[in-house]
């Protein structure tokens, strides 16, 4: 999910025009970080209603998509997660394993709070020494690296309060807006854990509903369709995409913009070579968005 998308999503709402209730039909591993306000707020243009249809995927990103919305429609297999970042820059520490040296290594923005509250906790180190555990710190990651997850832990939190804001009241729901963010972005501990729709409900208070069996079989078989076009669920290259001895050409769909008014496909093309290893492909390719 990127800002990429957003002339293109701009196109089909014009050609709809505004609608009373807009359903979002959404399937995504994550994205930029700033994308999903950016996009929330240009359907909030178009609709009365904002609603999200979550048949498998809505991760990282896609959660902070979902706190936008009115009503989040959730099939049995749909999974949101936490949305705490993930955070890279010129200033980070360089991955040792990289041999041109070049590739950065990302941080965490929970772990660096992670680190400070297993100093609190079981350090028992509290008030100006804790200055002490942030010396050590930035003795191995450059103050400006730390000082950039600090901004990011706090525009993901900026973010996820405005968009809460666009369907709760910001006074009267002060305190579940509160306990939303925090569970999100602080309380599950691990970037990757499944969030369920039941844990989306009961737990993190998010306005999540069960659909009705035939609504559900409805979005799951949909969900299917994307699936063989696109291979939601193998990795970006195909593990069973054969190549020739002298390699050849690749082109792979691997996103999709429908609406009734129309169809973007986000497709790579490239050469495909064999790897270095037995059984490994190494792509070089270019995705542009297109109609199709």
């Amino acid at each position: 999910m990127n800002v990429d998308v957003l002339p293109i999503l701009h196109e089909h709402l014009e050609k709809m025009g505004h609608q009373q209730r807009i359903d979002l039909f959404l399937y995504t591993r994550g994205g930029f970080t700033p994308a999903p306000a950016r996009i929330a707020f240009l359907l909030r243009e178009y609709c009365d209603e904002f609603c999200l249809l979550i048949p498998r995927y809505a991760h990282s990103s896609g959660t902070t998509l979902a706190t936008a919305a009115d009503e989040i429609v959730m099939h049995r297999m749909a999974e949101l997660g936490p949305i705490d970042p993930s955070v890279a820059n010129a200033f980070n520490p360089v991955d040792p394993n990289d041999p041109g040296k070049k590739r950065r290594i990302p941080i965490s923005v929970e772990d660096v709070s992670a680190y400070f509250n297993l100093a609190k906790s079981h350090g028992q180190i509290a008030g100006e020494a804790m200055s002490e555990p942030l010396r050590q710190l930035a003795e191995e990651i450059h103050p400006l690296a730390l000082g950039n997850v600090y901004r990011q832990l706090s525009l993901i939190r900026t973010v996820a309060r405005r968009l809460l804001a666009t369907h709760m009241d910001e006074d009267k729901e002060a305190d579940r807006i509160d306990a939303i963010i925090r569970r999100l972005t602080e309380e599950f501990y691990f970037h990757e854990y499944p969030i369920s729709r039941i844990e989306a409900r009961d737990y993190v208070g998010m306005k999540i509903k069960f659909p009705e069996l035939e609504v559900e079989e409805t979005i799951w078989a949909l969900c299917s369709q994307y699936d063989a076009t696109l291979g939601l669920e193998q990795p970006a290259v195909p593990p069973n995409l054969t190549v020739a001895r002298g390699g050849g050409r690749v082109i792979v769909d691997s996103a999709v913009i429908e609406s009734t008014e129309a169809l973007h496909t986000y497709r790579f093309e490239g050469s495909v070579q064999p790897g270095k290893q037995p059984g490994e492909v190494d792509v070089q390719a270019r995705g542009t968005w297109g109609r199709r």
